[in-house]
């Protein structure tokens, strides 16, 4: 249940009083909204910029992965035994829905809109919805890896992080095709902050920059290693 804040840009970090012991998996902010999921059907609401937090009520008991709201209404949570939760008041009620994910955990979520979204995890799960998350189909996938992270950038290209490289989409997310790295990083993070796209592991972060596929390797001081973060809009 380990929360941290920074104010200065990173220089400095306080911790964060959080209603939870579980541990924590995944943040998602927009503007002073944020919500955290973690074990245990945890997930944690703030409407202050992340300075106080209160769990919100969940139908299930096992790990949530991922969470992602497009709004500050309408937000999806993913987890272990394929379990994807939905939104529509903000998080104060949580419902199941049925997909045809496998048993095996879902990793992520992301929506482009309130209807068209997304769901990965293991064994290269891909997981496509177009009304709002109420009904998922599976999509061809071109590998059987962990598939972490999914996030479109500014161009409409698709990307999901595998444990060693990239799926990408030029058709939006109609079809993926796979981009291996020579070393794999285990990228678990996809951040994108103005023109520049992020992806985050625990052995290295990369960064592309503009509408060119190519990624570059950001040299971080030594020890440093990746996680996940986000950004408030007081941040």
């Amino acid at each position: 249940g380990t929360l941290l804040a920074t104010e200065d840009g990173a220089r400095t970090w306080r911790r964060v009083q959080v209603p939870a012991t579980e541990h924590l998996t995944a943040i998602h902010f927009l503007g002073d909204l944020g919500w955290i999921a973690g074990w245990g059907g945890t997930i944690l609401h703030s409407s202050d910029g992340g300075k106080h937090w209160v769990r919100q009520l969940t139908p299930v008991p096992y790990s949530l992965e991922g969470i992602y709201f497009a709004d500050p209404r309408h937000g999806w949570a993913v987890g272990w035994t394929g379990a994807i939760l939905r939104t529509e008041d903000g998080g104060q009620s949580w419902e199941p829905v049925r997909s045809p994910a496998a048993a095996w955990s879902l990793s992520a979520v992301y929506f482009r809109n309130l209807d068209e979204g997304w769901a990965v995890g293991f064994g290269g799960q891909i997981l496509h919805s177009r009304d709002g998350g109420r009904n998922w189909e599976l999509q061809a996938s071109p590998v059987r890896d962990w598939l972490m992270a999914i996030l479109f950038d500014q161009a409409g290209r698709g990307w999901i992080t595998t444990s060693d490289g990239f799926l990408v989409s030029e058709d939006g997310g109609q079809s993926w095709r796979a981009l291996r790295l020579e070393q794999p990083m285990f990228l678990s993070r996809l951040v994108q902050a103005g023109g520049s796209l992020w992806a985050v592991g625990p052995f290295g972060v990369l960064k592309r920059v503009g509408e060119n596929v190519a990624w570059q390797r950001v040299e971080l001081p030594s020890g440093e290693q990746g996680s996940q973060a986000a950004q408030t809009a007081s941040s």
